[in-house]
């Protein structure tokens, strides 16, 4: 069932889609006005970048603890909590005078977020199939990065013309719409065939598997890179050209990302997760290269289209892997320590790249980072399965579905084969049945 069907038919999806689409407006609309708010309060560059991460680390610290409640509590109960924490932490900024003060408030909206986006992707899993899993998250992922554009090109304006505290009573508005969206949420049910057909295997056994070592670490990668664009780009644009502004890259990044998002879901639904994560990262290196270099609004704007192709198609596929691998039991708990580790590298990033700003220069940032993605690029072609030859095989080897798994002859309908997780199969029944009777 095409993504946009399933989207209009469950409510539960629609509420999500809008909420998320408000609470994405309202926290990314710091990202291009509060460096340039904290620079003018004195901040240094190294206090700057751990000001940002202050947001990351509350996201950090309470990621274990949404893992409990969405286990415990439940689903809608948890995304109800995650919102209203980010309502109340963004009526604390325009209280907040000097930079410490930010950073406590930081640290508070970044535990909403922590509870918002750990249990929306659950109720995503939840509710969506192998089938169409990367497909629906593409679709809800428009949602992510209409917000994304929306909310900093907003702040910009206001920014400019109304005020710093203009952006933060507009951001606290932005939460109350999402507020009123989870009303269409509904917890889903337990489904019991899933339990009876879920193995005993532990948390620690599945933490150790490939699928989600492997994606973990990217990801990890993945967040060092995107605290350089959220913490540093208004502050790179200004020592490049101060006619340039971030909310611009902000806007045309998600303007490319609501296109791209539909295309690579269904592509890896149909072609395989791997295939679409390298060439989603090859992507986001070129966007970097061009960001590097960027002195002009045009290749400003060609940085934010390959930045937002490249990760709308990266970080949505990772996503449906990682979920591709999880149970109805296990679920909240691996989400939560794989958003972990992503809010560890963004954590990170704050104060590694706030040290190279300061010694080498804000200008150094996005060559590094393109080093820092090849090394990524490396670590996923090469590690996703246990040899060298099978991990570059499962990566490039695409096919559409009814194949026959070659590693485990079991027919399947989707890519990867959802028994063993290898990919590529080429023989037809007949080959497998032979193939049966000569072992």
């Amino acid at each position: 069932m095409p993504g946009t069907v399933i989207l209009l038919k469950n409510k539960t999806l629609l509420g999500l889609f809008l909420a998320t689409f408000f609470v994405f407006s309202s926290f990314t609309a710091f990202f291009p006005v509060l460096p340039l708010h904290l620079q003018q309060l004195g901040a240094s560059n190294l206090l700057i970048g751990m000001i940002m991460s202050a947001f990351p680390v509350g996201v950090l610290v309470f990621r274990p603890p949404v893992g409990w409640f969405l286990s415990h509590k439940g689903r809608s109960w948890t995304l109800w909590m995650g919102t209203v924490l980010l309502l109340v932490s963004s009526l604390f900024y325009p209280l907040a005078r000097d930079a410490m003060l930010l950073l406590v408030v930081r640290f508070f909206h970044g535990l909403g977020i922590a509870a918002y986006t750990t249990a929306s992707i659950v109720l995503i899993s939840d509710v969506t199939t192998f089938e169409n899993r990367g497909s629906v998250m593409g679709y809800l992922g428009v949602a992510n990065y209409l917000g994304f554009g929306l909310g900093p090109y907003l702040a910009s304006r206001l920014y400019h013309t109304a005020g710093i505290n203009s952006v933060f009573y507009s951001a606290a508005g932005l939460v109350v719409f999402a507020l009123l969206s989870l009303f269409l949420v509904r917890e889903p049910e337990v489904p019991h065939s899933a339990q009876e057909n879920e193995t005993d295997v532990g948390i620690r056994e599945m933490v150790r598997q490939r699928f989600f070592l492997v994606p973990s670490l990217f990801v990890l990668i993945a967040a060092l890179v995107q605290g350089s664009v959220v913490n540093f780009l208004p502050l790179y644009l200004a020592a490049r050209n101060p006619q340039l502004e971030a909310g611009t890259f902000f806007l045309f990044f998600s303007i490319s990302v609501i296109f791209i998002r539909i295309v690579a879901g269904k592509a890896a639904d149909r072609h395989g997760r791997g295939i679409v994560i390298f060439f989603a990262t090859l992507l986001l290196i070129s966007s970097l290269i061009v960001l590097s270099m960027t002195a002009s609004l045009a290749l400003l704007i060609l940085a934010g289209m390959l930045y937002g192709a490249g990760y709308g198609s990266q970080q949505p596929t990772l996503t449906a892997l990682v979920a591709d691998h999880t149970t109805f039991r296990t679920r909240s708990t691996l989400f939560s320590i794989y958003y972990a580790v992503f809010d560890f590298g963004m954590l990170l990033s704050g104060y590694l790249l706030g040290v190279l700003a300061d010694r080498a220069g804000i200008l150094q940032i996005y060559p590094f980072s393109v080093a820092v993605y090849a090394v990524g690029v490396v670590v996923f072609l090469t590690q996703i399965q246990s040899s060298l030859r099978q991990s570059i095989r499962w990566v490039f080897s695409s096919r559409g579905s009814g194949k026959i798994c070659r590693i485990c002859y079991n027919q399947i309908g989707i890519d990867p084969c959802h028994i063993c997780g290898h990919r590529g199969g080429r023989r037809s029944a007949l080959d497998s049945a032979a193939h049966r009777i000569s072992r």
